[in-house]
C-alpha cells in the first residue's frame, strides 16, 4: 500500500459495495448510504472513478459477475454479509450504552461514517 493511496482491496470492497447495492436484489444487504459513500470514497483519482462506474452500470457489472464466478464465487455478497453482521453488531452494542466505536484499518468501509451521522 502506497501512503497517499487507498489499498487495491479497500478499492475493491467499495466497488463491490456499489455493484451490490446497484442491483435490486442487493439492496438489503447494502444500504444506500453505503453506496453513496463508496462512490464518493472512489471519486479521487481517474481510475478510482472508471471502477465504480463499472461497479454500478448494468453491462460492465455483469462482466464483474463472470469474473467473480470464474475467481471467487459469492465474494461480493459475502463482503456484504460480514459488512451487515459488523453493521448489526456494532448497533446492538450502542443500543445497549456503548458510547463509542472505533475504526481500525477499515480502508474505505463506510459504517463509522454513517453512524456518525446518525450518533454525533
Amino acid at each position: 500500500m502506497k501512503p497517499d493511496r487507498a489499498s487495491a482491496t479497500a478499492r475493491v470492497i467499495a466497488a463491490a459495495t456499489v455493484m451490490v447495492a446497484s442491483e435490486s436484489r442487493g439492496g438489503d444487504l447494502a444500504p444506500r448510504r453505503a453506496s453513496d459513500w463508496c462512490r464518493l470514497l472512489l471519486s479521487t483519482t481517474a481510475a478510482d472513478r472508471v471502477l465504480c462506474a463499472s461497479a454500478h452500470w448494468a453491462p460492465t457489472r455483469a462482466l464483474w459477475r463472470v469474473i467473480e464466478r470464474a475467481t471467487l464465487p459469492g465474494i461480493a455478497e459475502h463482503y456484504a454479509h460480514r459488512k451487515a453482521w459488523i453493521e448489526a453488531r456494532c448497533r446492538a452494542a450502542i443500543a445497549d450504552g456503548v458510547e463509542r466505536v472505533i475504526v481500525v484499518g477499515a480502508g474505505f468501509d463506510t459504517l463509522a461514517l454513517r453512524l456518525a451521522d446518525e450518533f454525533p
